[in-house]
């Protein structure tokens, strides 16, 4: 009889803990986005310099554009890597005429690169000044916005 009862109990007690471990996991499948929402505003959570371009380092107006240039980024997974970038934010004043800046993006009073930004959309154009420029990377541009990138490499 008492095996009988103990028997009764353990299954009974597996049967609840089996319940509640479905409950929490539907429970979260279903809050899966305002959870994942919520860690990503963590304060320990940070997003690569490869995907965010970097900290800004310099803002200007200059040529009919406001120019934002990141830090160069040549962060790989374990260290530094030998190519990189340095990504530019252009806001134009006007989206039909061109925009130009010389850009010195590592500080040190020299102009690196020329990058101009024709009108209307049309593909940006970089004027290397420096032995580190390698020349026009990825771009994108949305009306009188354009985010940039410049390829570098250490030599």
């Amino acid at each position: 009889m008492k095996n009988r009862i103990f028997r009764f109990l353990s299954s009974a007690s597996g049967i609840l803990v089996a319940s509640a471990a479905i409950l929490v996991v539907a429970y979260g499948l279903f809050s899966l986005s305002t959870q994942a929402h919520r860690l990503a505003q963590a304060p320990f959570m940070k997003i690569h310099p490869r995907y965010s371009g970097g900290e800004v380092t310099r803002s200007f107006s200059e040529g009919g554009a406001f120019w934002q240039v990141h830090r160069a980024v040549f962060d790989g997974l374990f260290g530094q890597r030998r190519d990189g970038f340095v990504q530019v934010d252009v806001e134009q004043f006007f989206a039909d005429k061109p925009a130009q800046a010389s850009i010195d993006f590592d500080g040190d009073g020299a102009a690196d690169f020329r990058l101009i930004l024709p009108a209307n959309g049309a593909v940006p154009e970089v004027e290397p000044m420096s032995d580190m420029v390698d020349g026009l990377g990825a771009w994108s541009r949305d009306g009188a916005s354009a985010i940039v990138r410049i390829l570098l490499s250490r030599r």
